[in-house]
């Protein structure tokens, strides 16, 4: 399995940025990193997000990143992507600075005022507080008015699963990661949209986001996503190493779970079998005890051989004859008689 680490020695090899990974080492998690990585990797994404959650920052031709930190003398209030705005002259028409929000943290309530009023200061410009949260519960925390105090109110652009929708994962493969994270499990189209999608990234990058997207999954999404995709003639199944390997284990696991499903049908066919059993020498032993009883009332005597041969028998269908027959004969003989017993 392709890790964030690995991913970075890659970067180092190739001279990419590995700055990301260090910081990922240093305390987040590895979901949080893939999803600030894609604003390393494409920072015109912040865009699209904008766009999806309806807000217009004017007309713009270029989106860099700069630093993450706005204050150096306060290390621990960085944030997870500034994002400088331009026009076609080159001048900074606003700033975009990204939260990656996995969930609630109060602390984001002091922070990101901060944030915005901080780059206001600095940059001159209008700057937007683009709140990244895939989770829903977290993004319905994430959209409340902060009050600052007298009528200033701090509200955050929140970008949750209402707004990773298929129309947004198709305009890129990092944004497709985005869509399928969020709405995975409710939308398996979208994890197929998204491999299709990730297939065209270098696979060291892409494995990262196919991890993170396949960890949350349910069994059933992951089973309805891999039979798509194992039957889809387009797609080059086994050039990514990840997904070669994942097919490899799906169809391992689902060769187990029908082996599993086989022998737990046989042991519930075994526990029906003795549940059966055990109704049938219930009812037998009903009868016996039946017989001995009818024969008692009338006085008719058995004989140790009769015992023996009533404790014997198990056939149900036998022992109804003979309760029949004890009700009517005069001796223990005519009893215990059968179909191929001699006259």
């Amino acid at each position: 399995m392709v890790t964030l680490a690995k991913l970075a020695k890659s970067q180092d090899r190739d001279g990419g940025m590995s700055s990301a990974v260090g910081r990922f080492v240093s305390g987040t998690s590895p979901r949080h990193e893939a999803i600030r990585l894609i604003f390393e990797r494409r920072p015109e994404a912040a865009l699209d997000l904008l766009r999806a959650a309806r807000v217009d920052i004017g007309e713009q031709v270029s989106v860099t990143e700069v630093s993450n930190t706005l204050t150096p003398t306060l290390p621990d209030l960085r944030s997870d992507a500034i994002l400088r705005v331009e026009d076609e002259s080159g001048t900074t028409t606003a700033m975009v600075i990204v939260e990656v929000q996995l969930a609630p943290d109060e602390d984001k309530w002091f922070t990101w005022p901060y944030y915005q009023a901080r780059a206001r200061v600095r940059y001159r410009v209008p700057c937007v507080i683009l709140v990244v949260a895939p989770k829903r519960a977290t993004a319905k925390w994430a959209r409340r008015d902060v009050e600052l105090g007298a009528s200033s109110v701090f509200r955050a652009v929140v970008v949750g699963p209402a707004e990773l929708t298929l129309d947004l994962a198709s305009r890129a493969p990092e944004l497709s990661f985005l869509c399928a994270l969020a709405n995975g499990n409710r939308h398996p189209e979208l994890v197929y949209e998204a491999i299709k999608a990730l297939e065209r990234m270098p696979p060291l990058e892409a494995s990262v986001y196919l991890d993170q997207i396949f960890k949350p999954l349910s069994r059933a999404t992951v089973r309805i996503v891999m039979e798509r995709y194992m039957r889809d003639t387009e797609l080059p199944h086994y050039e990514s190493k990840y997904m070669r390997e994942l097919a490899d284990r799906w169809l391992k696991e689902g060769r187990e779970e029908g082996r599993e499903e086989g022998r737990e049908e046989g042991r519930e066919e075994g526990r029906e079998e003795g549940r059966e059993e055990g109704r049938e020498e219930g009812r037998a032993e009903g009868l016996r005890s039946a017989i001995r009883g009818v024969l008692d009332a009338r006085g008719i005597t058995i004989t140790e051989q009769h015992v023996n041969r009533l404790d014997a028998c198990c056939d149900t269908a036998v022992l109804d004859d003979w309760l029949r027959r004890a009700a009517v004969v005069t001796t223990a003989d005519e009893v215990f008689v059968t179909s191929g017993d001699a006259p």
